[in-house]
Protein backbone atom coordinates (compact mmCIF):
# COMPACT_ATOMS: atom_id res chain seq x y z
CA UNK A 1 0.00 0.00 0.00
CA UNK A 2 1.30 3.64 -0.72
CA UNK A 3 0.93 3.96 2.89
CA UNK A 4 4.67 2.62 2.96
CA UNK A 5 6.01 5.14 1.13
CA UNK A 6 5.02 8.55 3.08
CA UNK A 7 6.62 8.38 5.69
CA UNK A 8 9.90 7.83 3.36
CA UNK A 9 9.10 10.69 1.48
CA UNK A 10 12.20 13.08 3.03
CA UNK A 11 10.04 16.18 2.85
CA UNK A 12 10.85 18.54 5.54
CA UNK A 13 9.14 17.18 8.97
CA UNK A 14 5.76 18.75 9.47
CA UNK A 15 4.14 18.10 13.02
CA UNK A 16 1.54 16.00 11.04
CA UNK A 17 0.93 14.66 7.46
CA UNK A 18 -2.84 13.51 6.26
CA UNK A 19 -3.11 10.90 3.27
CA UNK A 20 -6.11 11.37 1.38
CA UNK A 21 -7.10 7.72 -0.28
CA UNK A 22 -9.65 8.03 -2.44
CA UNK A 23 -11.56 4.36 -2.52
CA UNK A 24 -14.23 3.79 -5.44
CA UNK A 25 -14.66 -0.68 -3.74
CA UNK A 26 -13.18 -2.85 -1.67
CA UNK A 27 -10.28 -4.14 0.20
CA UNK A 28 -8.38 -5.91 -2.23
CA UNK A 29 -5.78 -7.45 0.49
CA UNK A 30 -7.12 -6.62 4.31
CA UNK A 31 -3.94 -7.93 5.41
CA UNK A 32 -1.72 -5.81 3.89
CA UNK A 33 -4.09 -2.60 4.68
CA UNK A 34 -4.11 -3.36 8.25
CA UNK A 35 -0.10 -4.14 8.68
CA UNK A 36 0.15 -0.70 6.63
CA UNK A 37 -2.14 1.45 8.74
CA UNK A 38 -0.62 -0.31 12.12
CA UNK A 39 2.82 0.91 10.56
CA UNK A 40 1.66 4.35 9.46
CA UNK A 41 0.75 4.85 13.22
CA UNK A 42 4.32 4.65 14.11
CA UNK A 43 4.34 8.23 12.71
CA UNK A 44 2.58 11.82 12.54
CA UNK A 45 0.54 10.48 9.65
CA UNK A 46 -3.06 10.45 9.57
CA UNK A 47 -5.24 8.25 7.04
CA UNK A 48 -8.32 9.68 5.55
CA UNK A 49 -10.18 7.24 3.40
CA UNK A 50 -12.84 8.65 1.30
CA UNK A 51 -15.21 5.94 -0.17
CA UNK A 52 -16.56 7.46 -3.70
CA UNK A 53 -18.43 3.96 -4.92
CA UNK A 54 -20.59 1.81 -4.08
CA UNK A 55 -18.48 -0.16 -1.77
CA UNK A 56 -18.95 -2.17 0.40
CA UNK A 57 -17.42 -0.03 3.48
CA UNK A 58 -18.04 -2.61 5.97
CA UNK A 59 -14.52 -3.29 6.09
CA UNK A 60 -12.96 -0.18 5.52
CA UNK A 61 -15.53 0.96 8.82
CA UNK A 62 -13.70 -2.14 10.48
CA UNK A 63 -10.44 -0.21 10.16
CA UNK A 64 -11.53 3.00 11.26
CA UNK A 65 -12.88 1.67 14.40
CA UNK A 66 -11.44 -1.84 15.08
CA UNK A 67 -7.48 -1.72 15.01
CA UNK A 68 -5.86 -2.38 18.43
CA UNK A 69 -2.72 -2.52 17.61
CA UNK A 70 -2.23 1.46 16.27
CA UNK A 71 -0.42 3.49 18.71
CA UNK A 72 -3.21 5.92 17.90
CA UNK A 73 -6.57 6.30 15.98
CA UNK A 74 -5.02 7.25 12.75
CA UNK A 75 -7.33 6.52 10.45
CA UNK A 76 -10.40 7.95 9.29
CA UNK A 77 -12.88 6.69 6.77
CA UNK A 78 -16.09 8.77 5.10
CA UNK A 79 -18.59 7.48 2.97
CA UNK A 80 -18.76 10.61 0.35
CA UNK A 81 -22.27 9.03 -0.81
CA UNK A 82 -23.77 8.70 2.75
CA UNK A 83 -22.31 12.55 3.92
CA UNK A 84 -24.24 14.19 0.50
CA UNK A 85 -27.24 12.16 1.39
CA UNK A 86 -27.84 13.48 4.61
CA UNK A 87 -26.18 17.10 3.89
CA UNK A 88 -27.83 20.49 3.79
CA UNK A 89 -24.91 21.69 2.70
CA UNK A 90 -22.62 19.57 0.74
CA UNK A 91 -19.20 21.18 1.14
CA UNK A 92 -19.62 22.22 5.21
CA UNK A 93 -20.70 18.45 5.96
CA UNK A 94 -18.01 16.69 4.11
CA UNK A 95 -15.07 18.94 5.21
CA UNK A 96 -16.64 17.96 9.21
CA UNK A 97 -17.09 14.56 8.32
CA UNK A 98 -13.36 14.37 7.19
CA UNK A 99 -11.76 16.37 9.30
CA UNK A 100 -13.42 15.87 12.50
CA UNK A 101 -10.61 13.17 14.16
CA UNK A 102 -7.88 15.53 13.49
CA UNK A 103 -7.84 17.65 16.40
CA UNK A 104 -7.51 14.27 18.97
CA UNK A 105 -4.92 12.69 16.16
CA UNK A 106 -2.39 16.29 16.24
CA UNK A 107 -3.02 15.56 20.26
CA UNK A 108 -1.99 12.07 20.13
CA UNK A 109 0.79 12.12 17.65
CA UNK A 110 2.15 15.06 20.30
CA UNK A 111 1.57 13.03 23.61
CA UNK A 112 3.44 9.91 21.63
CA UNK A 113 6.41 12.02 20.63
CA UNK A 114 6.09 11.42 16.92
CA UNK A 115 6.60 14.47 15.26
CA UNK A 116 10.29 14.77 13.97
CA UNK A 117 10.43 10.94 14.79
CA UNK A 118 13.26 9.62 12.65
CA UNK A 119 11.86 7.27 10.20
CA UNK A 120 14.92 4.82 9.37
CA UNK A 121 14.38 3.32 12.86
CA UNK A 122 11.30 1.57 12.61
CA UNK A 123 11.54 -1.61 10.69
CA UNK A 124 8.69 -2.23 7.58
CA UNK A 125 6.24 -4.87 8.58
CA UNK A 126 6.88 -8.31 7.12
CA UNK A 127 3.90 -7.63 4.38
CA UNK A 128 5.10 -4.72 3.33
CA UNK A 129 6.46 -4.33 -0.74
CA UNK A 130 10.43 -3.82 -0.10
CA UNK A 131 11.45 -0.53 -2.13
Amino acid sequence: PCVHTVPHQGCTPLPQYILVIIADGQVTNERETVDAIVYASNFSLSILCVGVGDGPWRTMEEFDDNLPRRKFDNFQFVDFHQVCRHARNLETSFAHAALMEVPQQYNAIKKLGLIGKQVRKIPLPLSAPMM
